[in-house]
C-alpha cells in the first residue's frame, strides 16, 4: 500500500519515517485542538478493509492509546470511550480545494498530512519501557 519516502524529522525528541499512502483514512492527521495535546498534535490511523486503529497521544509524556474505528466510503465511526469520549463518534472525510481530513460530529477537525509518520523502532521500544542503546 505504501512506499517508503525516506526519513523525516518530527519536532521534539522522536524521529520518524514518513510513508506515502493512497487510502483516505490511512495516514497521519493533525488535530486542530492544540490546547489538549500541545504542538504538534499528531493522530495516526492505520486503516485497511473498512477497519482502522487510531493511535492517540494527548500529551508528549503520555503513553499512546489505540482507538478502534470502522469506515465505509467517506464515513468513519470511532470508539473514543477509553479516553472519556463518545463510544460511537461519527466523522466524515473531506477533500476541498486541496485541504483534506476528517470532520468529526463533535466539531473537531483533523487535517491529513501528505505523508504518514511512523515511529522508529527505538521510539516504539521506549513506549514499552526499553531504552535506546547508547
Amino acid at each position: 500500500l505504501a512506499a517508503v519516502a525516506g526519513a523525516a524529522a518530527v519536532p521534539g525528541e522522536a524521529s520518524a519515517t514518513a510513508l506515502f499512502n493512497n487510502n483516505m483514512f490511512d495516514g497521519s492527521f493533525v488535530d486542530g485542538d492544540l490546547a489538549s495535546c500541545g504542538d504538534p498534535c499528531i493522530r495516526n490511523i492505520n486503516a485497511d478493509g473498512g477497519l482502522a486503529i487510531i493511535t492517540i497521544r494527548n500529551k508528549p509524556k503520555d503513553d499512546p492509546v489505540d482507538i478502534l474505528a470502522q469506515y465505509d466510503g467517506k464515513a468513519i465511526i470511532a470508539d473514543f470511550s477509553e479516553l472519556g469520549g463518545s463510544k460511537a463518534l461519527k466523522g466524515k472525510f473531506f477533500n476541498k480545494k486541496g485541504d483534506k481530513g476528517i470532520e468529526w460530529s463533535d466539531g473537531k477537525v483533523w487535517e491529513k498530512l501528505d505523508v504518514k509518520i511512523v515511529a522508529e523502532p527505538y521510539d516504539t521500544a521506549a513506549t514499552y519501557g526499553r531504552r535506546k542503546p547508547t
